[in-house]
């Protein structure tokens, strides 16, 4: 109703023609296809990530939209191949760790996803084993251990097995002869330590 004029605009998708006529006849012109586009749009953000080195960490976007195209980034730096919704980095490394981000392309415009943050954890490591020690009775025996790793925890524990209430960090003190060792633990794991002797000696007395 009232498209009555040489030009016709609308919003609706679908095939269209004109009629056009006079006192001489008419003539029915091809149709002519409208074809609307989406537009472009994220509709679920990627994620943040913590995981372990060498494990894989993975990135992924939902979008709508004609056409699409992904583009992830590093920082400010686009990632070379990386040109699908899903981003995966196999054996990460701490030199992974930073800011993602994906731009998305469509017919209808280009969209910039929020940046999130790849967090890279260290394995625990054990550096230096608590070591054996021999002291006199009454004296303190002092034994630690040294480790590498991120947000690592300590627990020594005695010969059998049973974790010492409240010996949670890198050294452990004790007046108690016996064998005891530390598990060091992190979110990417844990290491148990080798065990060390502690001697107490008898003072000498007439």
């Amino acid at each position: 109703s009232g498209a009555t004029a040489a030009t016709y605009t609308t919003t609706t998708a679908g095939s269209y023609y004109v009629i056009v006529s006079n006192s001489c006849g008419q003539v029915i012109s091809s149709e002519a296809v409208v074809t609307v586009n989406t537009n472009t749009a994220i509709t679920s953000q990627p994620a943040a990530a913590t995981v372990c080195v060498g494990s894989s960490a993975s990135f992924s976007v939902t979008a709508v939209g004609t056409n699409l195209t992904y583009q992830w980034f590093f920082g400010s730096t686009a990632i070379s191949g990386a040109t699908s919704s899903v981003y995966t980095i196999n054996n990460t490394a701490t030199s992974n760790a930073g800011n993602y981000s994906v731009v998305v392309t469509g017919t209808c415009g280009t969209v910039t996803s929020s940046t999130v943050a790849l967090t890279v954890n260290q394995p625990v490591s054990i550096t230096a084993q608590p070591v054996s020690v021999a002291v006199c009775s009454g004296s303190v025996a002092t034994l630690s251990v040294t480790a590498t790793g991120t947000a690592v925890t300590y627990q020594w524990y005695n010969a059998a097995g049973t974790a010492i209430s409240g010996a949670t960090a890198a050294t452990y003190t004790t007046t108690t002869a016996g064998s005891y060792y530390v598990i060091v633990s992190n979110s990417c794991g844990q290491v148990i330590s080798s065990e060390a002797v502690v001697t107490v000696n008898t003072n000498t007395a007439i």
